[in-house]
């Protein structure tokens, strides 16, 4: 596939009262014989090889409602943009959105995700940028995460307030310490 481009899309995920989820069935196909699942034990996927140049979402909108909760979650501006898309090679990684009315972006590479993903080894490059306030990188690798996962992670942030951000994702939440200068400035390397 060299293009797969898709502007506007507008999903809504809802639960109602009883905790049914408007996504359910979805997915799911006609059922394996236990016997059949339980010598396989593994995941694959049912295509054995990839290769889409470029794969990209612009402009979407994801809205998610609870209705026995009471909770709605709202991501706008929603951009993905995935290049090189292989199943033996890390792709790259664009993404940007407002969550909630607050900035979110990742860039970098992550990968491979071979043909039974959640195994084996995944090399991972990001940057991520949250809330005008959040500054990190992410680099290693993570092994066997739908198994055993294991990671082997080097993070590092630029300064920032942990007070200020726990006040942008949790505003009824009141950090209390002895000391009120601290948490106010901390990073990472």
């Amino acid at each position: 596939v060299k293009r797969f481009v898709l502007t506007g899309p507008r999903i809504v995920l809802e639960k109602t009262k009883e905790g049914t989820a408007n996504w359910e069935g979805l997915v799911s196909g006609p059922a394996a014989p236990e016997e059949e699942t339980k010598e396989q034990g593994t995941f694959s996927l049912p295509v054995k090889g990839l290769n889409v140049a470029e794969f990209r979402v612009s402009e979407g909108v994801l809205l998610y409602i609870d209705n026995a909760s009471g909770t709605r979650k709202e991501i706008k501006d929603l951009n993905i943009e995935l290049t090189d898309v292989s199943l033996d090679k890390p792709l790259n990684l664009l993404f940007s959105a407002i969550v909630d009315g607050k900035p979110l972006s990742i860039k970098g590479e992550a990968g491979p995700i071979g043909s039974e993903p959640g195994k084996g080894a995944m090399m991972i490059n990001l940057s991520v940028n949250a809330m005008d306030m959040l500054s990190m990188n992410v680099e290693g690798s993570a092994t066997d995460v739908a198994g055993n996962p294991q990671f082997d992670l080097s993070i590092s942030t630029a300064p920032f307030s942990p007070r200020d951000l726990i006040k942008q994702l949790m505003p009824d939440f009141e950090l209390k310490t002895t000391d009120p200068e601290a948490f106010k400035t901390i990073s990472l390397a």
